[in-house]
């Protein structure tokens, strides 16, 4: 992204944290559903960077920002097919390109 008038690029920040399987039993916000100590640390640690966006890589979902509201899910990544996972990434990515420019953030 370019800063008008001096010229300077600027990119945008974003961590990606990998969601978990332990949810709580009820809907609520990623960053509060993913309910393990390893998730929760994740999260910690992203905020601490102050990143511009902190994304959960769902294998339902996706790339979903903390602030989605979802339903508990029995879905797991190492669970697919070689060519479902190509499939998952292929959407990921251009989830990715939606909220970020992957050439220069």
């Amino acid at each position: 992204m370019l800063n008008g008038e001096r010229g300077i690029i600027l990119s945008k920040t974003i961590v990606l944290i990998s969601c978990c399987a332990k949810k709580k039993d009820c809907g609520n916000y990623a960053e509060v559903l993913y309910d393990s100590d390893g998730f929760k640390v994740r999260l910690a640690y992203a905020r601490l960077l102050a990143p511009d966006g902190i994304f959960v890589i769902s294998a339902l979902h996706h790339v979903i920002p903390l602030t989605k509201f979802i339903e508990p899910y029995d879905v797991c990544l190492k669970d697919f097919s070689t060519a479902e996972k190509i499939e998952w990434a292929q959407l990921c990515l251009s989830q990715l390109r939606d909220i970020s420019d992957l050439q220069n953030d």
